[in-house]
């Protein structure tokens, strides 16, 4: 019986994130599968990986951008260096646009459901409630745990 890897935290998903930026030649999801599983040592699904918005976007961005062209000119080590910053620099602006693209489509969802719904648009310009940090040094309670049942 296999056990099941943990759970996909901010954490992992930026370390994986980090592996697709990596990841030698084209990007494919088994290729990716493999180097994940290598790095962390956790075996997820395509669809696993998949479901997360900044692995989708790094690997859109990877699968779209362009393969380095072999038989080029000789470059000094310090050219070779300035053009793949320029590369990063440019990968991640790519990736950074595909991800703000996923976040307007996820507002564009959420005002349809909004206005569906009738809620007005003064209901989510509201502030958020003051936070009462006295209480919680009243009680004494660390966030998050459950009274004991005694």
């Amino acid at each position: 019986m296999t056990r099941r890897s943990p759970n996909l935290d901010a954490h992992r998903v930026r370390t994986i994130v980090d592996v697709i930026r990596r990841l030698p030649g084209a990007p494919t999801w088994q290729r990716i599968v493999r180097a994940v599983g290598e790095e962390t040592g956790a075996r997820y699904t395509r669809q696993a990986l998949q479901a997360h918005t900044p692995i989708k976007a790094m690997y859109d961005v990877r699968r779209c951008s362009d393969p380095d062209e072999p038989g080029g000119p000789r470059l000094s080590a310090r050219a070779r260096a300035v053009i793949e910053r320029e590369r990063g620099y440019k990968r991640r602006i790519a990736e950074l646009e595909a991800r703000l693209t996923l976040y307007n489509e996820k507002f564009v969802l959420w005002s349809h459901n909004a206005h569906a719904r009738n809620l007005a648009e003064q209901l989510f310009q509201r502030d958020l409630p003051p936070l009462d940090r006295a209480r919680s040094k009243r009680t004494g309670k660390k966030r998050g745990t459950k009274p004991s049942r005694r």
